[in-house]
């Protein structure tokens, strides 16, 4: 009976020191599971914080960041919240103990998270909704006042509906002017030079047939 138990207690302290053989094979399969894993965040405007979440994570593959664990739910999904604006994230793919090769860092997924943009849709973005600092709300860089209204200044201002009928009767005005200033003269010394041409070869042709 002693034996049996010495035995049996040999077993069970040596089964956690086995591991089963990681093949080749094993690990080309979970290479191409882990490169299967996509990622993506969302804001949570309630508390100015970031959710990432990872997809396609299958029972054999976890996440690991900062050293904390993260196993997906029944549909094949990580979800980790509370990230801050600009906070960049590296999210390594690990093997799971369901699989012969437990433990094995598979690949590495860098996140870098956008800023939250206080400019966007504001009142001196109007006329300057082309620019990205007032029609996205995160961005990927940070932006100060100074930055910010120093694009404003850059950027020329898109006339309205308006404006774009001033500018066109103003240019119509325009053409009118140069017309009367310029044309007038023009058509009198076109016109003199044809009745000088024509007097001129009245003349040639009688000192020519001598009338």
């Amino acid at each position: 009976m002693r034996k049996v138990l010495l035995a049996f207690l040999s077993f069970m302290l040596f089964v956690p020191f086995m591991k089963a053989e990681c093949t080749y094979k094993a690990q080309v399969e979970l290479n191409k599971l882990a490169n299967y894993v996509e990622s993506r965040y969302e804001y949570d405007s309630s508390s100015a914080k970031f959710n990432v979440i990872f997809n396609n994570v299958p029972k054999e593959l976890y996440i690991m960041i900062n050293d904390n664990e993260y196993t997906s739910n029944e549909e094949g999904e990580v979800t980790i919240n509370n990230f801050s604006y600009g906070e960049v994230i590296n999210a390594k793919v690990y093997s799971s103990r369901y699989t012969e090769c437990a433990d094995y860092n598979l690949r590495s997924i860098n996140i870098k998270l956008p800023y939250f943009n206080s400019f966007y849709n504001s009142d001196d973005c109007y006329g300057h909704e082309s620019l990205d600092v007032c029609s996205y709300q995160l961005l990927p860089y940070e932006v100060d006042s100074d930055t910010f209204y120093r694009l404003i200044r850059n950027d020329k201002k898109k006339p309205t509906e308006t404006e774009k009928q001033e500018e066109i009767e103003e240019d119509k005005n325009t053409l009118l002017d140069i017309g009367l200033d310029y044309g007038v003269p023009i058509i009198l010394i076109i016109v003199s030079s044809l009745i000088a041409i024509s007097v001129g070869n009245i003349i040639y042709r009688k000192q020519k047939h001598g009338i």
